[in-house]
């Protein structure tokens, strides 16, 4: 069975608990009438608030952190541990993994375990973990700390390694203070976006002095007479960030279910919604923070927004007027719809 891509869930969150019916993605509520899969919250405006906190349904209790860490996982271990937590509201289990002191870019890399973790020996204990689980009432899965950040060496290396266009990029600005009179010579930075300059008011700039430095600019260097006032020069241009990924790109999804929630139902096929029915993502890092910008980006805004948002990237560093809170409220707007 492939995974449906259309029904991905968007990551928003820094921490996240995600409820799964009959695929790893929740497709769509079900019809009124219908039985709702364990777990799933009933919508239909009739449920009894009172009576579902004092008896929850089946699927709502406790989720353990259930570290497999330490000794050897064996079965014997395992089954002990699930018989002490059975009947006591413990509806899942969440294998987590902690990380070490040493490697990764933003902390250590996994610790290492007795099975190694995603090999055959894993996925055979985590096959029999799964059975022996739901025969208690309990579902399982696995959390994505410590593995689901680039530079960790888990599967968003692999989508990377793969396509290395999945890397997120994101907007900087190099600032310069200069003074009329004079002539600002400068080289331009990789992946320029926009050059402008202001004149500047006190700390604030004033809007209708914007000029755009593009007849100034020659090959990779702008050279540019200085209006009489004090001006600010923005050079806006985008920043390749390679341990990144870029949750925008239109094939993220694709590749974050292929390299992770596709190996789950390969290796436990059926399970979905079953004994596998939710994944936490702990800590959401795409290795990447600010202003993110993508291939797409300047499109997709001009579609979504109505403006094109290329002239007024300066806004995003300055106070470039009335319409600075607009652009920065449309700009964090259009980059997580």
């Amino acid at each position: 069975m492939s995974l449906d891509v259309r029904s991905i869930f968007r990551l928003t969150a820094s921490s996240l608990l995600v409820a799964l019916c009959s695929s790893f993605a929740v497709a769509g509520e079900p019809g009124a009438g219908a039985r709702l899969p364990v777990g799933y919250p009933d919508r239909s405006g009739e449920t009894d608030i009172l009576r579902g906190f004092k008896d929850p349904p089946p699927g709502y209790g406790d989720v353990a952190f259930y570290w497999w860490l330490g000794d050897t996982l064996t079965h014997e271990r395992i089954l002990w541990q699930m018989d002490q937590l059975a009947g006591r509201g413990v509806t899942g289990l969440q294998v987590n993994y902690a990380h070490t002191d040493t490697g990764g870019y933003s902390y250590g890399r996994t610790m290492r375990s007795a099975p190694p973790l995603f090999s055959d020996a894993w996925w055979e204990l985590f096959r029999w973990f799964l059975g022996e689980a739901r025969k208690r009432g309990m579902s399982v899965s696995l959390s994505d700390y410590t593995l689901g950040r680039a530079g960790q060496g888990w599967y968003v290396d692999e989508m990377l390694s793969g396509n290395p266009g999945l890397a997120g990029s994101k907007l900087a600005c190099v600032d310069t203070v200069v003074h009329g009179g004079t002539v600002f010579t400068a080289e331009v930075p990789p992946g320029l976006l926009l050059a402008v300059a202001y004149r500047k008011d006190g700390d604030t700039l004033v809007t209708a002095s914007r000029t755009g430095l593009g007849d100034s600019m020659k090959q990779n260097h702008v050279s540019w007479s200085v209006p009489p006032g004090v001006w600010r020069v923005l050079f806006i241009h985008r920043e390749h960030v390679p341990a990144s990924l870029d949750p925008m790109h239109p094939l993220a999804g694709k590749e974050y279910v292929a390299h992770f929630f596709q190996r789950f139902e390969d290796h436990c096929p059926g399970e979905a919604g079953k004994g596998l029915n939710f994944f936490f993502s702990d800590e959401l890092d795409f290795g990447i923070r600010g202003w993110l910008w993508d291939d797409i980006f300047a499109a997709e805004f001009l579609k979504r927004k109505g403006y094109d948002v290329l002239p007024e990237l300066g806004a995003l560093f300055a106070d470039c007027g009335p319409r600075t809170p607009k652009v920065r409220l449309d700009y964090s707007d259009g980059g997580v719809e």
